[in-house]
């Protein structure tokens, strides 16, 4: 079989059938990558930057976006912009392997033009694209990629990530599929106020009756108001930050799930494991473990 890979098939495993990689994370300047068997529907959600899913199983996957459904079937990707909602799922009584891309904006920004203009602001966009040879053979290298340490397996990088939206530019540049433009309007100071509250304490005990308050507004205009700016309702504002503050204070192995649930003022630890599985399909412990670097 050919090394070269735009002449490799799309399955990392390189088969017919492959042995899908158990779920993987891996952490970088670029954000997030991980691999994620997905057997169920994810809560609706959304991320403070942009993600890139890729479905790289033999199985048709969905992604619900903002109320409507959008299908991808083996060998297709969706570019999500940042602070967009949206849930994915397998095909009801299948397994779908994909693989995701969390991408800080800020990293974007220099390493990424063209895609960084998707993924926020006036211009962002879903774009809907076909996953191409080369784009599957740096994926397949992710696939192995740091799985032993010991035998100096680079993990997934700043630099291959840099190198595999070099061609999903391409391929999304070049894209006859469906194009969906988010519009939002001006942030009002009051709701900049607000968000910056949330950034700062990202906690399960931020009420938004206490937010619209400290904003002078009444719950149902403060709700109004910020959709309007953000796209997502103010809860689903405060969870992707709390869920992405969460998995950022896993990296730190010192910190145990109870003091990092405490911190985050989490009730009770069962409340902490749900919350966190409604969001990745793992509990806290597992998603830990999974995670290269």
């Amino acid at each position: 079989m050919s090394t070269d890979p735009a002449h490799e098939p799309m399955n990392p495993a390189g088969g017919a059938n492959p042995a899908w990689p158990e779920p993987r994370y891996w952490h970088g300047g670029f954000g997030r990558a991980s691999w994620v068997l997905m057997s169920s529907p994810t809560a609706t959600h959304a991320h403070p930057h942009a993600q890139i899913v890729f479905n790289v199983s033999d199985e048709r996957a969905l992604c619900l976006l903002e109320d409507e459904k959008l299908d991808l079937p083996s060998g297709t990707a969706v570019f999500l912009p940042a602070c967009c909602p949206h849930h994915c799922s397998p095909v009801a009584g299948t397994q779908a392997s994909l693989f995701m891309l969390n991408l800080d904006t800020d990293w974007l920004r220099s390493a990424q033009p063209f895609i960084f203009d998707a993924a926020k602001g006036d211009n962002a966009r879903t774009i809907l694209f076909a996953i191409t040879p080369r784009m599957a053979g740096l994926i397949r290298g992710s696939f192995t990629a740091g799985r032993n340490h010991e035998d100096g397996d680079e993990p997934f990088h700043d630099l291959s990530v840099g190198i595999l939206l070099d061609y999903v530019a391409k391929a999304a540049d070049d894209s006859a599929s469906k194009v969906h433009h988010r519009k939002t309007a001006a942030a009002d100071f009051r709701i900049r106020k607000a968000m910056q509250i949330m950034r700062e304490f990202p906690k399960t005990s931020l009420e938004v009756s206490s937010l619209a308050r400290a904003c002078g507004l009444s719950r149902p205009h403060f709700h109004k108001q910020f959709v309007e700016v953000a796209g997502v309702s103010p809860r689903l504002f405060l969870n992707s930050l709390l869920m992405d503050a969460i998995i950022e204070k896993m990296r730190d192995r010192s910190l145990s799930l109870a003091r990092i649930a405490q911190e985050f003022e989490f009730s009770a630890p069962g409340n902490f494991t749900r919350f966190f599985a409604r969001h990745t399909g793992l509990s806290p412990a597992s998603y830990r473990a999974s995670m290269m670097n």
